[in-house]
């Protein structure tokens, strides 16, 4: 038996192993890069149904809102980046104690920006801008971080909550 026949062979079937696990590797990764898009879209979109019902003052069902949420978390979990998973954590954690922080919903952008292209410079501050006409005034305001949830709906209705 001729051994270089053999040697390439071996080296041949190598190869091919390597670039079958290679293309399946790849392959994985853009199915959770695509699963990854899709959840932070969907993100995104509940963000602008809420704010939508809050310009138009549009009640939103509650329990599909707490459901849209919890599924949120759940592939966040599962798909989210771990700078995109903590920043969001922040973000509704400022919710269970009763305010908003509009600076951190920035951070939750910029994280999935950044995980989307890491190449990406634009800050949660560039972000907010472009959700905030006035961002500069409302910064200095104090109004993008840890507002109350009472006064949150004060400045929507006009009205005053027991």
């Amino acid at each position: 038996m001729d051994w270089n026949a053999l040697l390439l062979l071996l080296l041949a079937a190598l190869g091919y192993l390597y670039r079958s696990e290679w293309e399946r590797r790849q392959a994985v990764e853009r199915q959770l890069s695509d699963r990854k898009y899709e959840v932070y879209v969907t993100l995104m979109n509940t963000y602008f149904d809420v704010m939508k019902a809050g310009r138009t003052n549009t009640p939103l069902d509650q329990e599909d809102l707490i459901d849209r949420m919890n599924t949120l978390a759940k592939e966040l979990i599962l798909y989210g980046s771990d700078e995109v998973y903590k920043e969001y954590l922040k973000w509704t954690e400022t919710g269970r104690g009763g305010s908003v922080s509009i600076n951190q919903f920035g951070k939750v952008v910029a994280a999935i920006r950044k995980d989307m292209n890491p190449k990406t410079k634009v800050t949660y501050e560039e972000v907010l801008r472009l959700f905030i006409n006035d961002y500069d005034d409302a910064k200095g305001k104090g109004l993008l971080e840890g507002l109350p949830l009472t006064a949150v709906e004060e400045t929507k209705t006009g009205n005053k909550l027991p």
